[in-house]
């Protein structure tokens, strides 16, 4: 009985790849949307805050809590950003950018060392332009 729960797990931890691809794909289209549409620019952004929303659970439940962190960091900026300004639009584009690299070179868990500077980079540049 274990062992088919652990083989379960495992499947749906390798389903979870193809999901993060499809949410990656979505959350850079939104961020392509709303570079070129300033005046759909916060009901995009709402949208991909629901995206990022969702994968931040997602993350550490398939074991990859990088994911989470980044995707935590994405919807903290844009609770207290203005969502009409195309600097919030470049600064969860780097977020998105970020996770691109991540499911390209599937990284999981927290990403030791380069994913906890990879954390604290986004950070500083959050707090850098929340000022």
């Amino acid at each position: 009985m274990l062992e088919r729960a652990e083989h379960v797990i495992e499947d749906l931890g390798n389903r979870y790849l193809g999901w993060l691809g499809d949410d990656v794909g979505q959350l850079a289209m939104l961020v392509a949307q709303a570079r070129k549409d300033a005046k759909q620019r916060a009901e995009l952004l709402d949208k991909l805050s629901f995206v990022a929303n969702d994968m931040k659970g997602q993350g550490a439940t398939f074991g990859f809590p990088l994911v989470t962190m980044v995707c935590q960091s994405i919807c903290d900026f844009l609770n207290r950003a203005d969502r009409t300004s195309p600097i919030t639009v470049e600064v969860v584009g780097i977020h998105v950018d970020s996770l691109k690299i991540m499911l390209r070179d599937r990284v999981a868990g927290d990403g030791g060392p380069i994913g906890q500077q990879l954390v604290e980079a986004l950070s500083l540049l959050v707090d850098k332009v929340s000022k």
